[in-house]
């Protein structure tokens, strides 16, 4: 793996997880998104033969973790705007390109 590319992993993992300590909202969405994701497993089970029926409770847990699922991603996009706006002008800075 080239290095620039470890290096934006590693950045987007340390955006998630300092996420994870300094935002309430996207901790709880990212642990009820957890929690909710066993209900995945029923619309792909892998020994299947039949058809499988989902109760109201199931498409419900669903529905939430999907509405998780886009809290989680709406907050990280931000902040992972945000970030790379100011890593921009660091490097920018550390260039000699702007003052």
């Amino acid at each position: 793996m080239k290095i620039l590319d470890q290096f934006m992993i590693n950045r987007i993992e340390d955006i998630s997880d300092d996420l994870r300590q300094t935002n309430s909202k996207y901790y709880r969405a990212v642990n009820k998104r957890k929690e909710l994701s066993d209900v995945l497993n029923k619309f792909t089970p892998t020994n299947a033969t039949e058809d499988v029926i989902l109760s109201v409770a199931d498409i419900k847990k669903f529905n939430e973790m999907f509405e998780q699922e886009l809290t989680v991603n709406s907050i990280f996009e931000q902040e992972l705007y945000m970030r790379g706006y100011v890593d921009c002008i660091a490097m920018l800075k550390d260039l000699g390109v702007i003052l």
